[in-house]
């Protein structure tokens, strides 16, 4: 199947032809958002809720247009984030999926490299919970609209959050007074808890 210039066929993860289409911006988009996913991270038919959940328009449909956005709108009815080529959100799901959708004894062992790898001086898990693109309170206002962590792990003596970077910079300069991070956030927000 051969498509107009901004609609055409490229090979997937897998090598297989996926179709694709370019925004006016230059973007590249894949028609089916589960052709952007590596390997098998959604080996069955039901879309896991993390990726439902970010299954949402998003603000940079207007940047296709004509058959373009014909292509990415076909299937969902509208173009989201997700059918970027380059969604780190797709890519975390990707890699950190498997690992979730196998349970608690993978999500721990998991963990358990992390900790091994970093050296730090705590004991292995046994079980613990994976989350994806969980939203914290905001830490100055104690509003929903602070840090969205792209995954976290969860343990009763371990929490990881951690913000995937696959190219670019940590976000700075966040909140209202602008010297904030994400970091500095999650330790506001952990020390008003202590207290």
């Amino acid at each position: 199947m051969h498509f107009q210039d901004d609609v055409f066929e490229i090979p997937n993860w897998k090598g297989n032809k996926i179709s694709v289409a370019r925004s006016k911006n230059g973007r590249i988009a894949v028609v089916d958002f589960r052709d952007n996913l590596i390997a098998n991270a959604l080996p069955g038919v039901v879309i896991p809720f993390p990726l439902l959940q970010k299954l949402v328009r998003s603000v940079h449909e207007s940047q296709f247009s004509g058959s373009a956005l014909n292509a990415v709108t076909k299937k969902l009815k509208f173009y989201a984030d997700l059918q970027s080529l380059a969604s780190e959100d797709i890519m975390t799901f990707s890699c950190l999926g498997p690992i979730w959708l196998a349970g608690p004894q993978e999500v721990a062992r998991f963990a358990d490299w992390l900790i091994r790898e970093w050296g730090l001086p705590l004991k292995k898990l046994g079980t613990a919970m994976m989350d994806f693109w969980r939203r914290l309170p905001h830490a100055q206002t104690g509003g929903r609209n602070g840090s969205e962590f792209d995954w976290a792990i969860t343990h009763k003596h371990f929490l990881l959050l951690a913000e995937n970077e696959f190219s670019g910079t940590q976000c700075t300069n966040l909140g209202i007074q602008p010297q904030s991070d994400a970091g500095s956030d999650v330790d506001r927000i952990c020390q008003k808890i202590r207290a």
